[in-house]
């Protein structure tokens, strides 16, 4: 994979996110031989520090609403790291257009269903978006394959969630241009 697209400038949307998520605190007050009940995707995205500019992304966008809802779905998150905002063209995220680019990138992240790794085969898949993604699997890899050619490859399997399932991915995946 190279480098060109995949560090893009990153928005200033994301210093804001950055500075915004270093504000809030995660505390695990659980015990070592009980599992918590699932909780909601949204929510098992905000307690993973390694999530938090995505959820925050999300919380910008309708997005959240629909991952709030019943689902299933299956979103492939990108860590805080590998979260790159289209090369600084989304502009402000408080502007409709904006938003709406914010909105249809980060679509492009979920797919209806929850899917685990097992279920992941080689394919493609179609995201809330209406566009694919193309699955390959190597041994324990799970690769995706955007609209561009990028990859991303899955660092995190099976985050369970009360209504789906959440995977991280170590870069950002980038629909068709228009």
């Amino acid at each position: 994979m190279t480098i060109r697209r995949r560090s893009l400038r990153i928005a200033p949307l994301i210093m804001f996110v950055v500075l915004l998520c270093a504000c809030s605190s995660n505390s695990s007050s659980n015990s070592a031989t009980t599992t918590p009940p699932p909780v909601p995707i949204l929510e098992t995205i905000g307690r993973d520090a390694n999530l938090i500019s995505f959820g925050t992304a999300v919380s910008l966008t309708d997005l959240k609403t629909t991952l709030a809802g019943a689902g299933p779905y299956t979103v492939f998150a990108p860590t805080n790291k590998a979260l790159v905002l289209a090369d600084g063209t989304l502009g402000d995220p408080s502007q409709p257009e904006a938003k709406a680019r914010l909105a249809a990138l980060l679509s492009y992240h979920v797919v209806p269903g929850a899917l685990m790794a097992s279920d992941l085969q080689p394919g493609t898949l179609t995201t809330l978006n209406g566009e694919t993604l193309t699955v390959s699997v190597s041994g324990s890899d799970i690769v995706l394959t955007d609209a561009q050619g990028g990859q991303a490859k899955i660092v995190e399997k099976d985050l369970v969630a009360s209504n789906g399932v959440v995977f991280m991915i170590d870069s950002t995946l980038l629909p068709t241009k228009k």
